[in-house]
């Protein structure tokens, strides 16, 4: 994936530095803005899963035998499941740290969900790790890092596909008849009053 742990990766493969710890202190500068921008505690709970990743990490790595040697396969479900690890965090007011954190900040200021900021600056650490493990991998890593915005933004924000209407009518009764017999869909009645003329009148759901 990109990211800080896929910049750890880089690193290690470069110069053998261990990956969770390489992952803390490329966090460091990000926890001192994260601190100003969103307060301590939510820098508090985002310390907290920061180091038990990294911690687990360098814990479990030496003794998980991976279930499958697809890269294809494990692009796949390992970006499902890290996005839903993320979703997780997130929803529940924290980060992992790295660019997790970054996207936060950067969400404060631009109307962006975070799984799509997370697309844009994984990319720019992918486009690095090419130079390390080449472009076919590169290309199974921006499909993990793909995945895991999606399922980020699905627990996020919700799949997106339920819409209510509210219509404001003098023919509240024939039009909601419509939507019932010939639409097919619910169909419920509101009492509403006008805010400039006080007249009563239905308004359907």
């Amino acid at each position: 994936g990109g990211g800080v742990s896929g910049l750890a990766t880089v690193i290690y493969y470069l110069f053998n530095f261990r990956v969770g710890v390489t992952m803390l202190a490329l966090n460091v500068p990000l926890f001192l803005l994260g601190i100003r921008e969103l307060g301590i505690k939510f820098f508090i709970k985002t310390l907290y899963a920061t180091f038990t990743l990294s911690f687990f990490i360098d814990i479990i790595t030496p003794f998980i035998t991976p279930p499958t040697k697809d890269l294809l396969l494990a692009s796949i479900y390992g970006g499902l499941v890290v996005g839903l690890g993320l979703g997780i965090v997130f929803r529940f007011g924290a980060t992992t740290g790295g660019t997790d954190l970054a996207a936060r900040i950067i969400q404060r200021y631009l109307k962006v969900s975070v799984g799509q900021t997370l697309l844009f600056i994984d990319g720019f650490v992918i486009l690095l790790a090419i130079i390390v493990f080449g472009i076919e991998l590169a290309l199974y890593a921006f499909l993990v890092v793909f995945l895991t915005s999606k399922v980020i933004d699905l627990i996020q924000e919700g799949e997106g596909f339920a819409k209510a209407v509210f219509i404001i009518s003098d023919y509240s009764e024939k039009i909601g008849n419509v939507i019932l017999h010939d639409l097919n869909r619910g169909v419920t009645f509101l009492e509403g009053r006008g805010g400039f003329s006080g007249k009563a009148r239905e308004i359907i759901l």
